[in-house]
């Protein structure tokens, strides 16, 4: 938690925020390998992918890939860049295993469903690290040309700015970030709306270390 939350007293459901940090491939490999071990579970390596999935560039004229589809129509999509890209994955593939499990027998419901499942309950993640990442390569691409920058305003940025001085507003942020609730039911709950309306507006806390002329002397040293 960060140290200028005052707030220290644990809460119900605290338990079901702990996490654990690994390299991809070690927690590929152990997660493989236990789910190797289940009976009807067949771990598929080596399969062909046919195309790449493009979404909205982030910078004009640069293609943006978020996924690639398999030789088999499966589409696999992924935004790892603050670590949850396996959680995505294995949330994806939960729902993968209860919408076959509910259209086993019918293939044309099956695919309506895992089109909708997806966009209703992977796609919202995904998405939300997409407005984070571009609004942080603007704040790159800023400092780097020596503007001045600040962040849009969003509900996002608002809760993650709450999420530095209340304890139930960084609560909410893991929440988000470990694929726990969707980002739309965390911002409508009625004491997250009334926190970052109090506490979302204001500016963020310094990032702790060099700055980047700090950090352009140190490398030229």
């Amino acid at each position: 938690m960060p140290p200028s939350v005052s707030d220290r007293e644990p809460r119900p459901g605290d338990a079901g925020l702990r996490f654990v940090t690994g390299r991809r491939p070690v927690v590929e490999y152990v997660v493989a390998g236990i789910a190797a071990e289940q009976p009807g579970i067949v771990i598929r390596r080596g399969v062909r992918v046919t195309e790449l999935i493009a979404g909205l560039p982030a910078i004009p004229g640069v293609p943006h890939v978020t996924g690639v589809r398999t030789s088999g129509g499966d589409e696999l999509r992924a935004d790892p860049s603050v670590g949850r890209g396996v959680t995505t994955g294995m949330v994806h593939a939960q729902l993968l295993r209860h919408t076959v499990r509910d259209y086993l027998d019918d293939r044309a419901g099956f695919a309506r469903a895992w089109h909708k499942h997806t966009e209703e309950l992977v796609a919202p993640y995904y998405w939300s690290q997409i407005g984070a990442d571009r609004a942080r390569l603007a704040e790159m691409t800023a400092l780097r040309e020596g503007r001045q920058w600040s962040a849009p305003e969003s509900d996002m940025g608002r809760l993650a700015n709450s999420a530095l001085h209340d304890a139930d507003a960084f609560r909410a942020l893991l929440e988000i970030a470990f694929c726990l609730a969707l980002p739309r039911e965390v911002l409508e709950r009625p004491g997250i709306k009334d926190t970052i309306e109090r506490q979302g507006h204001g500016a963020p806390l310094p990032t702790l270390g060099p700055d980047r002329k700090q950090l352009l002397r140190l490398l030229s040293a």
